[in-house]
């Protein structure tokens, strides 16, 4: 018998099983991308997401970035609690698919991903590795290839010994400290993030380079509450509070600026929070969304008569890109608005000529996204669209479309 083989086809960009008795090969046969047969190396056990990502950017580092792998992303066989998935990483982003379906490539921020995942046990197969090429247009299906040279795989399994080679004596030393710990010791002295943080950290950079203090490296994995109402970008002066998915300790995250003759000069302070210091500031946090929570209801009342009733296109293209923007910049939840764009995607006359300036591209936008954040976002649009098919006019074309997609097996949602 042959051995299993998964191909992901570039015509259809689906995933085929299929008998084969071929032990090696091309990287493209009949217009297809093959998978590497046969096994090599070792099962690796790994405890943390931490750990995880820590070896993938290892890897890459060490295998990816050399002649003709440039601009590609290796990508490894990995079980997280008995699923499968091929996962890789590159700058502050994961890249991971389900093993069975290539075509449904997710990405997510590191955080994301740590916090997702935080509590799972990894396994790293690596039977098989994909190099995608995350520079190159095109559809996902048709951007990675198989990786069957026998000296890249080596090469590949030899990175990843390096890093377990340095990772289990700092497994011993935090295994240690929980050993040693006692009541009173604060949470942060045995975590695996936080142990690394000082109390206080600083960092000053002028055009990206770093000209005093620095922030640990391990503050990317820390949560933003709030998000994404609140956020750490560096391009205003602002704060938020961050948490450890792992420990749960709470830090001030500021950044400020000023204007040099040199360029700008960006700020970062990251400060450790009592429990009590945390509270406090978790308590504004919630106050200043709600606030802005109930904002945005009372002033949605107006843009939702206009999606029901009006005929104007400037009109519907402002109460539209600002139920856009408070979902995509500010973070709400506009569940209550879905009926009112369900609506409006049913029954109104679509510009086609120009699409990105007709409202119900946008508004089609909004109702994608929202359904993308969970399964039950998700079935709640169907729902509601399903209520209204019957009055949907025959210009409702984006009606169709955003219908076709949400219920497609290829639709993933975040959660």
């Amino acid at each position: 018998m042959g051995k299993r083989e998964i191909r992901f086809s570039k015509k259809q960009g689906r995933v085929k099983k299929q008998d084969t008795n071929t032990a090696g090969g091309n990287d493209q046969d009949n217009g297809e991308v093959k998978q590497a047969p046969g096994k090599f190396g070792e099962v690796y056990l790994l405890e943390t997401p931490l750990e995880l990502i820590n070896l993938l950017n290892h890897v890459n580092g060490q295998c990816a970035l050399k002649g003709h792998w440039l601009y590609m992303i290796f990508m490894l066989l990995c079980s997280i609690d008995d699923e499968q998935y091929y996962i890789g990483t590159q700058y502050d982003l994961v890249y991971f698919s389900r093993a069975d379906l290539g075509k449904n490539l997710r990405i997510r921020y590191l955080r994301e991903f740590f916090a997702r995942y935080y509590g799972s046990k990894f396994q790293i197969v690596v039977p098989e590795i994909w190099a995608f090429e995350y520079a190159r247009r095109g559809p996902f299906p048709e951007r990675y290839r198989a990786v069957n040279d026998p000296g890249v795989l080596a090469q590949v399994d030899a990175s990843i010994r390096e890093f377990l080679e340095t990772l289990r004596p700092k497994q011993e030393v935090l295994r240690q400290r929980k050993e040693q710990a006692g009541e009173d010791t604060p949470a942060w002295e045995t975590c695996s993030i936080c142990s690394d943080i000082q109390e206080k950290c600083y960092s000053f950079c002028v055009h990206g380079d770093l000209q005093n203090g620095k922030i640990p490296g391990n503050e990317i994995y820390l949560t933003v509450l709030g998000a994404p109402f609140f956020n750490d970008s560096q391009t205003y002066r602002h704060w938020c509070i961050k948490q450890c998915p792992e420990c749960h300790t709470c830090y001030l995250w500021e950044f400020d600026y000023e204007y040099l003759m040199g360029g700008s000069g960006d700020e970062v302070t990251l400060t450790r929070l009592s429990t009590s210091e945390a509270g406090k500031w978790i308590s504004k946090v919630n106050l200043t969304i709600q606030t802005s929570r109930e904002n945005l209801e009372a002033n949605a009342l107006p843009h939702l008569e206009v999606l029901k009733t009006s005929t104007n296109q400037k009109a519907l293209k402002n109460s539209i890109h600002y139920f856009f923007h408070e979902q995509l910049v500010h973070g709400h939840d506009i569940r209550f608005v879905i009926p009112s764009l369900v609506y409006f995607l049913a029954h109104h006359q679509h510009v086609r000529k120009r699409k990105r300036s007709c409202p119900a591209y946008w508004a089609s936008s909004i109702v994608i996204d929202f359904a993308w954040k969970s399964t039950v976002n998700r079935d709640y649009l169907i729902d509601k669209m399903e209520e209204i098919r019957d009055e949907v006019t025959s210009s409702g074309l984006e009606f169709q479309e955003v219908w076709d997609r949400v219920t497609s097996e290829d639709f993933g949602c975040k959660e």
